[in-house]
């Protein structure tokens, strides 16, 4: 929003940037994909819960939800949450909170300050879930995490043009 008088000039838009080559960005891998069963177990520990040290507190459904992660991951296998996942639990860097509730939030603050489409009443953060999730090993962004989420209420209507994409990544 912008106050009466504010001083404004018209940008160029550019909507065929070309590509930039910049240390940043990589060539995406191209091949066929293959189908792969797993099990998708949730590798958040705590949920948000603001003026609680670091703003969380460890999962009140399951206090043991750190143990769990650790004994999964010492069992062999192919890998946890590797290449594209639909459904099932979406993970992120730092293993502390649910990612889809954790984007659920965000978008919700973007409805508040009006850069979104309000979602229905009765719609938490909580109502969150993976739609899908992309974990690459791609060189230079190694832990980064693409990721769709959408309400349940919306994943119901397929009201798909809710979806709300985030990545994480710690370099």
């Amino acid at each position: 929003m912008l106050s009466a008088g504010a001083p404004v000039e018209e940008r160029r838009l550019d909507l065929n940037p070309g590509w930039r080559n910049a240390s940043d960005e990589v060539d995406f891998p191209q091949g066929p994909l293959h189908l792969k069963a797993a099990v998708s177990l949730p590798f958040h520990t705590s949920v948000y819960d603001p003026g609680s040290p670091f703003d969380c507190k460890t999962l009140p459904e399951h206090p043991r939800a750190r143990e769990l992660r650790d004994v999964w991951t010492a069992l062999p296998h192919d890998g946890i949450h590797t290449g594209i996942q639909l459904g099932g639990y979406a993970a992120d860097e730092n293993d502390v909170e649910d990612p889809s509730v954790a984007a659920g939030r965000e978008a919700a603050r973007r409805e508040k300050r009006g850069e979104r489409s309000p979602a229905e009443p009765g719609v938490h953060p909580e109502d969150w879930v993976c739609l899908a999730q992309w974990e690459h090993s791609l060189r230079g962004l190694e832990a980064a995490f693409y990721s769709w989420s959408i309400s349940r209420q919306d994943l119901a209507a397929r009201r798909f043009d809710r979806v709300y994409a985030t990545m994480t990544w710690n370099p």
